[in-house]
């Protein structure tokens, strides 16, 4: 699913991320904080494997840092 919460005002985007998570059994959500804020609290933290920030080095290389 390409940009789930794109273009949605904040109760539908939460409406959104709330159901995800219950209608699946694996769920990876790449996001840009155009679409959440780090603050954002859409999921039940204690069903959340990992978290990861994808950290820019230069133009062709980025990590993934572990939150």
């Amino acid at each position: 699913m390409d940009t789930p919460s794109g273009r949605l005002d904040l109760k539908h985007r939460s409406n959104v991320m709330n159901y995800l998570p219950r209608v699946v059994t694996q769920l990876a959500f790449f996001a840009h904080t155009g679409e959440l804020r780090e603050d954002d609290d859409f999921f039940d933290r204690s069903t959340v494997g990992k978290t990861y920030r994808i950290k820019r080095i230069s133009t062709f290389h980025s990590e993934l840092e572990e939150i």
